[in-house]
């Protein structure tokens, strides 16, 4: 039997998304969606973080590809991100029971524009040139999910 994979984090899986609108509370700002979040820890002035709050997903995206990026950025990145998917889902129960309630899936947050890094591109071009995502968006949620069950007792049925 294969694994039950979760390759799109559209529709019901849309709280997967960095784009999900919920708050994100890190060092004392809250923003509207862990790609705020994520895209304002880019900045190398934490006051210049501010700016992100209050803007919409795609929005702090953009900005994010403009700023200068922080000194050391390329390899916290990942650790940032992990910081920021905790901060999520630690902080709205509603979305932490949502991911607990994926199980085992394997989590691949697949996409067609290109991002191998974050996630799997399913594009014509990635497919024909056989490139792999490391998808470690996917990995990082997967260790979350990891850590929420390991956090929360099993119920048992008693019969």
């Amino acid at each position: 039997m294969s694994k039950v994979q979760i390759t799109a984090f559209t529709g019901e899986y849309h709280f997967l998304s960095n784009y999900c609108t919920c708050p994100v509370t890190l060092d004392g700002l809250t923003y509207r969606s862990a790609e705020a979040a994520f895209q304002a820890a880019k900045c190398n002035v934490p006051i210049d973080r501010a700016a992100f709050c209050t803007v919409p997903p795609n929005v702090a995206k953009a900005i994010g590809r403009k700023i200068k990026l922080r000194k050391g950025w390329e390899k916290e990145r990942d650790s940032i991100m992990a910081d920021v998917i905790h901060a999520k889902f630690s902080q709205n129960p509603a979305l932490a029971q949502a991911l607990i309630d994926t199980g085992d899936a394997e989590l691949i947050e697949g996409n067609t524009w290109n991002d191998n890094y974050w996630g799997v591109c399913g594009c014509a071009r990635c497919r024909s040139e056989g490139t792999k995502g490391l998808n470690k968006l996917g990995k990082i949620l997967m260790a979350e999910r990891a850590r929420l069950q390991a956090a929360t007792p099993a119920v048992t049925e008693e019969g």
